[in-house]
């Protein structure tokens, strides 16, 4: 029963945060703030929180660490020696599932990475994903094949850069589409080159 207080306590406290940063920004919002929008007092939140800053760490981090779970957790992995497929590191199943999520939570989501938010939130996941990229490239066939002079940190960015970008944009309209639909998309810009998009014939390297 203790559980399920707290747990409903850091879910108001987590929601007055979120409508908070969406409406002021996180430089103009306070605890106390924050304690009058959730309607409990600040010594309520230093019980769970020890000012601000560790507040925005603690939701960001459980959002990321559920996000990694849905991801990678008991993934079926390639054997060492295989071929390894970038297109492929995220299977499309545990994709959507962490799409769902997000668009589950999207008010937080959509208040930390928009204007007002944490520009460093999306970083962390972008980077935290390069990591995993890399590691399951050195795993399976012992790197990322430097093509044409291209390095590992331009090949890492390539793969993840247009996974991002839709991530962002459809954050940045609300994440009013479907889950469904935003996987599609990144299935289909895993596997085209951009100017395909378009359907714009490609000029050869001279």
């Amino acid at each position: 029963m203790a559980d399920k207080r707290i747990d409903a306590t850091r879910a108001k406290i987590k929601r007055a945060f979120t409508e908070l940063v969406a409406e002021r920004g996180l430089d103009r919002l306070s605890m106390s703030d924050i304690a009058r929008r959730a309607d409990l007092n600040r010594g309520t939140l230093y019980l769970h929180f020890t000012d601000k800053s560790d507040m925005l760490a603690q939701f960001e981090n459980e959002a990321l660490e559920s996000i990694f779970h849905i991801l990678f957790d008991n993934p079926e992995r390639e054997p060492a020696g295989a071929t390894f497929d970038p297109a492929q590191f995220i299977p499309s199943e545990r994709l959507l599932a962490a799409l769902r999520f997000v668009q589950h939570d999207a008010a937080f989501f959509t208040a930390l990475t928009g204007q007002g938010g944490d520009p460093l939130f999306a970083e962390r996941l972008k980077e935290a994903l390069g990591d995993h990229l890399i590691e399951e490239a050195e795993r399976v066939s012992g790197g990322i094949a430097n093509i044409e002079g291209v390095s590992t940190a331009y090949a890492r960015e390539i793969a993840l850069g247009s996974i991002n970008a839709i991530v962002m944009l459809w954050l940045k309209n609300g994440a009013q589409e479907p889950a469904e639909h935003i996987a599609r998309i990144i299935d289909i810009a895993k596997r085209t080159a951009p100017l395909d998009l378009f359907d714009m014939p490609r000029q050869a390297a001279s």
